[in-house]
C-alpha cells in the first residue's frame, strides 16, 4: 500500500519505521488515511496500530487491551507429570445401586 516511508502532515514530515509500515498495510491504511489521524491530534504510532472505527479517545485504552489480550494468548507450558499408569489401566467405572435409582427417578429409564 505506501510506496514512500514518509509522510507529511501540517507541514511536518514523519517517517515510518518498516515495522509500522507493515501495521499500516495489516490495517489497509493508505497514506491519506495516516494522514488525516495525525492532522486529528492522533501520534504517528497509535494512527497505524489502531483498526479503523476505534475512536481517538478510546484509541490508549483499546491498545492496553491489546497488550493484556496478547499476554494471556502466550501458550502455557505444561509442568505436569506423565502418568503412565493411567493408560496402562482402563479408567472405567460403574453405576452403584443409588446412582441407577437416581438416574431411573430423574430420567425415566437407564
Amino acid at each position: 500500500m505506501l510506496q514512500k516511508e514518509k509522510i507529511t502532515a501540517d507541514g511536518n514530515e514523519y517517517i515510518l519505521t518498516p515495522q509500522q509500515v507493515r501495521m499500516a498495510e495489516e490495517n489497509n491504511f493508505d497514506k491519506t488515511f495516516i494522514r488525516m489521524r495525525i492532522r486529528a491530534g492522533w501520534t504517528l504510532n497509535l494512527a497505524v496500530s489502531v483498526p479503523q472505527g476505534v475512536p481517538k479517545c478510546d484509541a490508549e485504552a483499546y491498545m492496553k487491551f491489546e497488550e493484556l489480550d496478547g499476554r494471556k494468548r502466550k501458550p502455557k507450558k505444561d509442568y505436569s507429570k506423565p502418568k503412565p499408569w493411567l493408560e496402562k489401566y482402563p479408567q472405567k467405572t460403574e453405576f452403584g445401586d443409588y446412582a441407577k435409582q437416581l438416574f431411573n427417578d430423574c430420567c425415566g429409564s437407564w
